[in-house]
């Protein structure tokens, strides 16, 4: 059971007792990521993310990590489109270290020049992985098509352009903005003393002025687009997408169902009719992004150039199928179930508990016990599951990107389902 408490400013603090645990989870949500971001300021949420790590006024780098090896304490952080994280998993009589520790890095970050000019190098770098990882880059490059160049569709690494440009009073405003009162929620999971954490968590963000909680954003329009990029690379990977549904809608969960007969394990639709029947790709897979008020349903593959063609085919005559003919009820229920094994086992450990704690309180101001998302998975049937078939599986709504070696790029254009 989670208990949702608050510090004397209004900061939500989650704890769950997990009191058979050894060790517990924090993490320091912020209610802030690249969706949030102005065209200048692409990528600067995932920026500051990297200067925390920097040094603090009393700390440097060498000195964070060195105290978080001391107390055994694994840390790290990351950035989302909607959100970024700070969090640390240590034994339990090691927390409130970690807590300090977090806590410093997020109140008391140094943001020397010096550093910014290191770690703009550094996120550049970062940006050429993600240039050489084309599964990535099919992906970005579709979000960006089919929800604009900023905000939702922006990437989340940002621009060189941007990232060059960053200096320290742009880093001081943006937090400033960003990281607030209205903004943060506090996890904890796992054994722990409560009043001990509250106390301590007081101590380190108490003095933050209160402020409201941010509005929820205006969702981008979807536009459908075919985003083709050449590159010199073994496999063509393409990336199908529909427009799907923003997190809390009712119709979701069947999403999720529609999604893993689709293209989520070696039962699937697709993993059966493109590797197994036609070994045309090794990769096959669908998968969902959802977001506040919008939402897609993605279906990635990749193969060798030649094979891109009857892979694209096979995937469409599988969208009509399903379109005209249905599931069956075994395939319905088979679905249904590995998604709440995956869900169940999903919370077994502190970590998984404290993030999914803080998203769910981010996304929807409270969380939702594992029964009542069981009780969602059990409540799609056949009526409702035929209802989002027909309202996804839009042809006039279909998108796609594809990254490597094309040769015919109107055969993309032309592609329907």
């Amino acid at each position: 059971m989670v208990d949702i408490t608050t510090l004397g400013n209004g900061i939500p603090v989650l704890l769950e007792p997990i009191p058979l645990y050894q060790s517990a989870s924090v993490g320091f949500f912020v209610d802030t990521g690249s969706r949030h971001e102005r065209p200048e300021q692409s990528g600067l949420s995932h920026f500051i993310e990297h200067m925390l790590f920097k040094g603090t006024t009393t700390r440097s780098s060498a000195d964070i990590a060195r105290a978080f090896d001391l107390i055994g304490g694994q840390f790290n952080a990351y950035t989302a489109k909607e959100m970024t994280c700070f969090y640390a998993k240590t034994l339990n009589y090691h927390v409130l270290q970690a807590l300090d520790l977090l806590g410093d890095m997020l109140r008391n970050p140094l943001l020397d020049p010096r550093d910014i000019a290191t770690e703009q190098g550094v996120v550049l770098e970062e940006m050429g992985m993600v240039e050489d990882s084309p599964d990535d880059l099919v992906v970005e490059r579709l979000i960006q098509g089919v929800w604009g160049p900023v905000g939702l569709g922006g990437p989340i690494l940002g621009r060189p352009e941007t990232v060059s440009a960053f200096d320290r009073a742009a880093i001081c405003a943006y937090l400033a903005e960003g990281y607030t009162a209205g903004t943060l929620v506090l996890s904890v999971a796992g054994s722990f003393e409560r009043e001990a954490v509250l106390e301590r968590l007081e101590q380190l963000f108490g003095d933050l002025p209160p402020a409201s909680r941010r509005p929820a954003p205006v969702p981008p329009v979807y536009t459908p687009a075919v985003v083709l990029a050449q590159k010199e690379i073994e496999q063509n990977h393409l990336c199908f997408c529909f427009e799907g549904y923003g997190v809390g809608d009712s119709r979701g969960r069947a999403l999720s169902v529609l999604s893993n007969i689709l293209g989520d394990g070696m039962s699937s639709r697709l993993f059966q009719r493109l590797r197994e029947q036609e070994g045309l790709v090794y990769t096959v897979y669908s998968f969902l992004s959802g977001h506040s008020g919008c939402g897609l349903l993605g279906i990635y593959s990749a193969q060798q150039p030649g094979k891109e063609e009857p892979a694209a085919f096979a995937v469409l005559e599988e969208l009509r199928r399903l379109k005209r003919e249905g599931v069956e009820e075994e395939e319905l229920l088979r679905a249904k179930e590995m998604l709440k094994t995956s869900l169940v086992m999903s919370f077994e450990s502190s970590h998984a508990r404290m993030s999914f704690n803080a998203r769910e309180y981010l996304r929807y101001g409270r969380v939702r016990e594992v029964s009542e998302l069981l009780e969602e998975l059990d409540g799609v049937d056949q009526a409702l599951l035929r209802q989002v078939t027909a309202e996804v599986l839009d042809g006039q709504k279909l998108s796609l990107s594809v990254v490597g070696r094309l040769r015919d790029e109107g055969f993309y254009h032309a592609l329907k389902v």
